[in-house]
């Protein structure tokens, strides 16, 4: 009986995994595809397939993707926002900022908080 139970975490585990990293994989297609240059490396998909595969609900991995982009924009932004960067803008577009630290703190932040996170979207969105 327990098999069942088994098969059943494998192929939830299997599924999140590899939604997680097409999802990434295709923002990092398009996005060579127009900037024609790579911006998401390997390292970060399979960090998200290791995180879908690890929370296995669709929404957890979106909600750690989302987060990780927030997060991210918010560091840039800060970044930016400095006058040592601001002085040297010619620069700013070379400015490499890894994205695999943020995607760990969404994945920390949606692992302590994250279905509170989901159910107060869902009630401000009206789901």
């Amino acid at each position: 009986m327990w098999e069942h139970y088994v098969a059943q975490a494998a192929v939830n585990w299997f599924i999140g995994a590899v939604f997680a990293a097409v999802v990434v994989l295709v923002i990092r297609w398009v996005y060579q595809m127009i900037r024609d240059q790579e911006g998401i490396g390997f390292g970060d998909v399979k960090l998200m397939a290791m995180l879908g595969g690890w929370f296995c609900a669709i929404r957890m991995w979106l909600l750690v993707l989302v987060l990780g982009v927030v997060v991210g924009a918010a560091f840039a932004l800060l970044l930016f926002a400095l006058p040592s960067v601001r002085a040297s803008r010619k620069n700013w577009k070379s400015m490499k900022i890894p994205f695999g630290a943020f995607i760990c703190l969404g994945g920390i932040i949606s692992c302590f908080w994250g279905q509170p996170i989901i159910d107060a979207y869902m009630n401000w969105s009206g789901f």
